[in-house]
């Protein structure tokens, strides 16, 4: 038998009944409900917007509203802090709280713009919120936070350049403590240029994956990873010359030569400070892109993608296009959309897509087809009829 319930909103004079489909297990049903879930949880920030301005929580005799949360819903302090974010924030952002509540973002991408709009950015993403919001809309969660988080370096960029302050230094911590079992734990946070060098290291490293041998948890092996990469440290470490990392950063002309940000192949963002001390001392690959994101054409003089268009699929799509996937290139192939042999598809840029192994072996089955929409969509049907949308490929 199904099973029913109701999300009522009553901030001000405003009523929202929302009602659940019913069980279903399906596709379909989790679907519904879970964005059910997500306009229930809208609704439950609006009306703590309208507790918190009536100091509800100083009723019940707390002192601040996220001790209120703490101990009369039982929120852990982090996801109390996390929810009044989202709260105070969307106060400023009509847009963005609208599209909440009616279920146009998802509140996962309601909190990544929470995140990334500070009190000192917040007057910026309000003039840009009708245009941005929109587009948000057609991205997962993973590409709403790269949008956002370059959102917020260019407009922290141009605030400090605006006001003539030295942009903030970024701290990096590792903590390496010994445990009771004799185990050492490790953790910390690395920030900009030092993080990506970590990260390509660790990729180096990586140990590979072989045929009938039993596969490892991905932390398992980068443990492994993390430990080679000390290992040839100290093999190396009475060599006498430092040798740079070699990176491929992305950076408009017009930023180039007016000191804006740079963008690693994967999207990361790079500050103008950094991006001044990299070209002092780094071996970079830039890619040259024109005006509609489309830097090669290969036709059918070759099969295969060449290095560099290799390095241009990497800087488009940072990983796996297969909608919601977050693989690495380097666990990735150049899957032709049109294909060669049969479609006789061309090797060219705007025909290929990046594809990790298990989802390029999943769209070459029988009722599986990828092709790509007017406005640079990836769309990929199940032999359900399930349609798949990657963002537009010109939004990031």
């Amino acid at each position: 038998m199904g099973w029913g319930y109701t999300c009522s909103m009553s901030a001000d004079t405003t009523t929202l009944e929302l009602e659940a489909i019913g069980s279903d297990p399906s596709g379909r049903g989790l679907r519904a409900n879970l964005a059910l879930l997500d306009r229930c949880l809208a609704s439950i920030v609006r009306d703590l917007s309208v507790f918190d301005r009536q100091a509800g929580w100083g009723i019940d005799g707390y002192k601040s509203l996220n001790s209120w949360l703490c101990h009369e819903t039982r929120r852990s302090n982090g996801d109390a802090h996390r929810m009044i974010q989202l709260m105070r924030q969307l106060r400023s952002l009509p847009v963005t709280e609208e599209a909440f509540a009616n279920g146009t973002l998802a509140a996962s991408q309601a909190s990544i713009v929470a995140a990334n709009v500070t009190d000192k950015t917040i007057d910026l993403f309000a003039e840009a919120e009708t245009e941005l919001v929109p587009l948000l809309a057609e991205c997962t969660v993973d590409q709403t936070g790269r949008v956002l988080k370059e959102w917020a370096a260019r407009a922290k960029a141009t605030i400090d350049a605006d006001s003539g302050a030295d942009p903030e230094p970024e701290t990096d911590q590792l903590h390496f403590s010994p445990l009771l079992d004799g185990r050492f734990k490790l953790d910390g946070q690395l920030s900009g240029d030092n993080a990506k060098v970590f990260d390509k290291a660790l990729g180096v490293c990586l140990p590979e994956l072989v045929e009938g041998e039993p596969i490892l948890p991905y932390s398992q092996r980068q443990a492994a990873a993390l430990v080679e990469m000390a290992r040839r440290a100290l093999q190396n470490v009475a060599s006498p010359a430092r040798r740079s990392v070699e990176m491929t950063v992305l950076i408009d002309f017009q930023d180039y030569v007016n000191g804006g940000i740079a963008r690693y192949a994967d999207g990361t963002t790079l500050a103008p400070d950094r991006v001044k001390r990299l070209l002092c001392d780094a071996e970079l690959t830039f890619v040259v892109q024109g005006e509609h994101h489309e830097p090669l054409w290969m036709s059918r003089t070759v099969r295969s993608a060449t290095p560099a268009q290799w390095r241009a699929l990497v800087a488009r799509d940072r990983h796996c296009a297969f909608p919601g996937c977050t693989m690495k290139p380097i666990w990735c192939e150049a899957h032709h959309i049109l294909e060669y042999d049969r479609d006789h598809g061309p090797t060219d840029i705007d025909n290929m897509a990046l594809l990790c192994g298990p989802h390029h072996k999943t769209v070459h089955k029988v009722g599986w087809t990828v092709k790509m929409e007017p406005g640079q969509h990836l769309a990929i049907t199940k032999p359900d009829g399930h349609v798949l949308r990657g963002p537009p490929r010109t939004l990031i």
